[in-house]
């Protein structure tokens, strides 16, 4: 009787583990539709407004920003997001900002939540620095 137990809940786990890959396999094939369907759109936005976001690591985002300096279009400004917690924190900019505007542009972010405000403001600073 414990032999036919145990033989029982070693297939009912078998089967546990096969829903679960299939669901993995789902999972990832839903992703890679997903990837083809954003890297064009990333692209575009990319291309138009000078603009693209990496994910560092986990809740940290960078924000880089061209074309704000009319004497090089191709030079790079950014943002260091971290987004960890409630209260979003700046850890890094390139260059940096004074820290007042910063401060103010962040404060409103964290009240708002509104992300393309903020990044424009963001764009307005580094652009007052050139």
């Amino acid at each position: 009787e414990e032999r036919k137990r145990l033989e029982k809940s070693v297939a009912e786990l078998q089967e546990k583990v096969i829903r679960r890959r299939e669901e993995l396999s789902k999972l990832k094939l839903n992703q890679e539709k997903q990837a083809e369907i954003n890297l064009p759109e990333t692209m575009i936005y990319e291309q138009l407004l000078g603009f693209k976001i990496e994910g560092l690591k986990d809740d940290i985002l960078k924000f880089v920003f061209q074309n704000i300096d009319s004497k090089d279009t191709k030079r790079l400004f950014y943002i260091v997001l971290n987004v960890s917690e409630r209260l979003y924190k700046v850890e890094e900019t390139n260059p940096s900002l004074p820290e007042l505007e910063l401060n103010d542009a962040l404060q409103e972010f964290n009240s708002s939540r509104d992300l393309t405000r903020f990044l424009k403001n963001i764009r307005i600073a580094f652009k007052k620095l050139t």
